[in-house]
């Protein structure tokens, strides 16, 4: 039996993948940073401006350029060692 690499090979897929990565980020750091609210008793408002927006836009900015490019290295690299 042999496994399945390099399942990333048409754009749709990309796109979910994109996707996921983003809601991952959103998810992942909207925890960290709201749950200073309890921790450094900030203000959720206080949460957003200093640690939400300012964590989160860069790290979905990098993830939409670099993730795709990732992926197509990926294949490639998978393409190469054989296996499909």
């Amino acid at each position: 039996m042999y496994l399945t690499l390099g399942r990333y090979r048409s754009i749709r897929n990309i796109v979910i993948g994109e996707v996921f990565g983003v809601l991952g980020i959103i998810i992942g750091l909207g925890f960290a940073a709201y749950s200073d609210i309890w921790v450094s008793a900030l203000t959720p408002l206080g949460a957003t401006t200093t640690e939400f927006i300012p964590a989160t836009v860069p790290d979905i900015i990098l993830s939409l350029i670099l993730l795709p490019i990732l992926l197509v290295a990926y294949n490639a690299a998978v393409g190469r060692s054989g296996r499909t």
